[in-house]
């Protein structure tokens, strides 16, 4: 009988030993387009054997030789190493014109690895930026989430001012401050990159909690036009429209979109049970309109590509008070404009790629709180800030070696007055920075190892910050594949010229001499991917000093300043997960457990009352799950979210704000009609009709929708 077993055993052992090896180099991956589109009937051979993507862009081959071969009419034919290839694999779109062949240049995607890349859904409806980007538990707001609202975000826990923001490689929330996403509609979106944690290294000032990389839409990819048409109507007396389109041909391309909207926002809220409300009351005195204008022209020719873009816009926000002093903040808004010139060139060498941006944004914006049922706290002020600046970009790549030197120079303005008192104040900022980056790949044993490493000098008001990034990722020709990874940086974030400059009212001052917040972190993640599944597990660890706080002070009576006071320690554990559960419905879910202490201390070390208490408005809890169904013509989501408790106060003795959740859903059908795309979509905000805050005496709508229908035409030359 033990002979038996000792055979069985053997036997299994050997089956084994067998199977290993055709797991370890079988290979599954998706081709995608450079605009993540799967790409079918591509032929993928190692010379010994063929196959094509199925429509998905998969496929998979056992015992692939040491190099595949990838080819499909009007893509660029790749060969690549079979250790080189991950779950996707980018062909890049080749216009088929004869007897020439126009080449457009393309940088890589993203200079960090694990960065994040979120597409919006042209099928269905969103809110704005911020709206989806708050479809993962990584990042969270205290905003009004409706049209026309201020809308901010923050990343992992970290404060919503240390998210630094770009938009087509150039920073656009110089200020400081945490950046309004309200101002860029989603129309205008291509896809958005997020690097998470200290990436100063990657983009300067103000990326402790990570960067936020907006890439606008481009023109059509071939020789074509196309026009569209967007309307939209929604709960609280909203209304939207938009028209906008392209046109390209073998060298020259032109984008354009006008959009506008305008909202009423005054919806119904509760009150506590003690304010012995009859009715529950309308939140008024809350409109909000706006302009937005963008365009974008470019002209390529082989290996150059030159653009210009503009992204113009008008706003008039009501802005109603918190609901316990509504009758202090009944007659303010906020009126503003802003515009953000750039002018951007990429030339390819062989092995060298050249990038030139220049830049010029201004933004204004003027507060007025004139006449108020209780006129003790009036208010009148503009602020005025211009941004400028020159990049210079190189990036040289040789075999498995990539190289990269960035010069930069800006130059900041900002401008103060109190009309009402009759002060003005002005500040300047000026910036230089080097940028060093590097990739390495190797194939040490059966894995594919890739290492960067990014390093930046910044060097303004007579102030140097050097700040470093070192990032590892290794990778496991399994399937499904396995990924390990992380970093380890720093990251830096100059106060803004709003703490340092402000002379609002008698009750508050800037303070000039603020010194810059510094940071140091780490992440360590793991991911389990096969085909369009995938699972990745995270754990990010931050140390931020010399953190910005307002604080009271008592010289010559009580006011409020901002100080150097505060030190703070953010841990996070982030999960993320997405299955299909078969050709139609696919499962999504993301959850984030947030530690984000205030390790405060004063000047002379003693323990601040805040000491080890929980930062403001940071949940210990997010989580959302989302079951999406697609077809051809018509698809539908569901998704359930939950915020943890979060307290109001630094010093954590007013019980926290409770925890909420959300149910949301949403529904489109798209068809063609004489050449003409229509498409109907609906969105369901709140459906279970929750009312809760996420800011302290500020309520959020309950049940919301919102409704639109998009007319989209595009005809390809020679149709």
């Amino acid at each position: 009988m033990r002979r038996i077993m000792r055979g069985g055993a053997l036997i299994a052992l050997m089956g084994l030993l067998w199977l290993l090896p055709q797991a370890v180099t079988a290979i599954r991956a998706q081709i995608l387009d450079t605009k993540g589109k799967p790409i079918e009937s591509v032929f993928v051979t190692d010379k010994r054997s063929f196959i094509y993507s199925d429509t998905q862009g998969y496929f998979q081959l056992d015992n692939p030789a040491d190099s595949l071969y990838f080819s499909r009419i009007g893509y660029d034919s790749i060969t690549l190493s079979r250790h080189r290839i991950g779950n996707t694999i980018v062909m890049q779109s080749q216009e088929i014109v004869l007897p020439t062949v126009w080449v457009k240049a393309e940088l890589p995607p993203s200079p960090s690895l694990g960065a994040d890349l979120i597409y919006p859904d042209t099928n269905a409806p969103a809110l704005g930026v911020a709206d989806l980007l708050q479809e993962s538990a990584a990042f969270g707001s205290t905003d009004l989430r409706l049209t026309g609202e201020r809308q901010t975000v923050s990343i992992l826990g970290n404060l919503g001012r240390h998210s630094l923001v770009l938009m087509d490689n150039v920073v656009i929330s110089s200020s400081g401050e945490a950046f309004d996403f309200g101002k860029i509609p989603l129309n205008q979106v291509d896809y958005i990159e997020i690097i998470k944690g200290n990436a100063s290294a990657y983009g300067g000032s103000s990326a402790i909690g990570g960067i936020i990389h907006i890439h606008s839409k481009k023109a059509a990819s071939q020789p074509a036009w196309e026009a569209e048409l967007k309307t939209g109507v929604g709960s609280f007396g909203m209304w939207s429209q938009s028209i906008g389109g392209n046109v390209q041909n073998r060298r020259f391309s032109l984008a354009g979109e006008y959009s506008y909207y305008d909202a009423m926002n005054d919806f119904p809220y509760t009150t506590p049970e003690y304010w012995l409300e009859q009715n529950p009351p309308t939140r008024l005195h809350n409109r909000k309109k706006a302009h937005n204008l963008f365009l974008k022209t470019g002209y390529n020719k082989e290996k150059l590509q030159l653009d210009y873009s503009l992204n113009a816009g008008w706003f008039d926000r009501e802005l109603p008070g918190p609901i316990n002093f509504l009758e202090l903040y009944d007659d303010a808004e906020l009126v503003g404009e802003y515009q953000q010139h750039k002018l951007h060139g990429t030339f390819v060498m062989d092995a060298l790629t050249q990038e030139y941006s220049l830049w010029l944004n201004n933004d204004g914006s003027t507060y007025r709180n004139m006449q108020p049922t209780i006129a003790i706290n009036r208010g009148n002020y503009t602020q005025k800030q211009t941004d400028q600046g020159l990049r210079m970009g190189n990036r040289f790549a040789y075999k498995d070696t990539q190289l990269g030197l960035d010069l930069e120079v800006q130059r900041y303005n900002y401008e103060f007055i109190n009309r009402l008192a009759g002060g003005k104040q002005n500040g300047n900022r000026d910036n230089a920075a080097l940028a060093l980056k590097m990739q390495q790949l190797s194939f040490p044993f059966t894995l594919l190892s890739d290492t960067r490493a990014a390093f930046r000098l910044d060097y303004g008001n007579s102030l140097i910050n050097a700040t470093w990034r070192l990032e590892e990722e290794l990778k496991l020709p399994t399937n499904p594949q396995i990924t390990l990874g992380g970093y380890v940086g720093t990251g830096f974030s100059r106060p803004s010229l709003y703490d340092m400059y402000w002379i609002g009212d008698s009750q508050t001052q800037g303070n000039p001499d603020l010194k810059d917040e510094k940071s140091l972190g780490y992440n360590l993640y793991a991911l389990l991917n096969s085909g369009s599944s995938f699972i990745k597990l995270a754990w990010y660890q931050n140390w931020v000093e010399e953190l910005i706080q307002w604080r009271q002070y008592y010289l010559n009576g009580m006011s409020w300043k901002p100080f150097n006071v505060g030190n703070a320690q953010i841990s996070n554990l982030e999960v993320e997960a997405k299955i299909p559960l078969d050709k139609l419905f696919t499962l999504s879910a993301s959850f984030t457990k947030t530690k984000a202490i205030d390790k405060s201390k004063n000047e002379s070390g003693a323990y601040l009352p805040t000491y080890n208490k929980r930062l403001v408005y940071t949940p210990a809890y997010k989580a959302g799950v989302e079951l999406a169904f697609h077809h051809a013509d018509f698809g539908a989501s569901l998704r359930y979210g939950f915020t943890g408790e979060q307290y109001s106060t630094v010093d954590n003795l007013i019980d926290p704000l409770d925890a909420f959740d959300n149910l949301d859903a949403g529904i489109y059908w798209k068809r063609q009609i004489r050449g003409v795309e229509v498409n109907l979509n609906l969105k369901l905000n709140n459906i279970l009709d929750k009312h809760y805050e996420i800011y302290a005496a500020t309520p959020q709508p309950g049940f919301n929708w919102m409704a639109g229908l998009t007319l989209s035409y595009k005809m390809n030359k020679g149709e």
